[in-house]
């Protein structure tokens, strides 16, 4: 098996690369994200495209040999990654501060114990049990047990919460 692999991937470089692109890609999109696949699939690309429009010269190693193919896949993975990741960590960023604001000012309700004043407790929102605290605003320092709430804010994955005012 590796041997007819290393056949084909030295017989037929560019399109070795090019499905190795597709895998790293379907891999970082739907199995694994946000540990490198992407920028492997656009090295592997990169390479690909390299040798199928023939950037290097026809007598070059590089497509002769699966080492040398290798080594310009690792170097472009890792110019790809110091090229897209600051402003991927800049829009991740951005959208997780941003990610929830569709919650603030909706209804939620204290668990099953009592919510208290600086501490996490469990609040039910949309059917969800999840994390909440009372807003540090509040006067109040505790909250009874399934008591109507109103959402104000969203810090990371803690809801916060201010008992509703009628």
């Amino acid at each position: 098996m590796l041997e007819s692999l290393h056949t084909y991937a030295t017989t037929n470089p560019e399109i070795f690369w090019l499905v190795v692109a597709g895998v790293c890609l379907v891999v970082e999109v739907f199995f694994i994200p946000a540990i490198g696949f992407l920028f492997a699939g656009f090295a592997a690309l990169t390479l690909g495209g390299m040798l199928a429009f023939k950037y290097f010269d026809d007598s070059a190693a590089v497509y002769h040999d699966l080492y040398t193919q290798i080594a310009w896949f690792f170097g472009l993975t890792v110019s790809w990654a110091i090229l897209l990741w600051y402003p991927l960590k800049r829009m991740q960023k951005s959208q997780a501060e941003h990610r929830f604001n569709d919650m603030v000012g909706t209804t939620a309700f204290v668990g099953p114990e009592p919510l208290i004043k600086g501490k996490t407790g469990t609040i039910r929102w949309s059917g969800t049990t999840m994390r909440g605290r009372l807003d540090p605003e509040y006067s109040g320092e505790t909250v009874e047990a399934f008591t109507e709430l109103n959402v104000v804010n969203v810090n990371s994955n803690i809801i916060i919460v201010r008992p509703r005012e009628d």
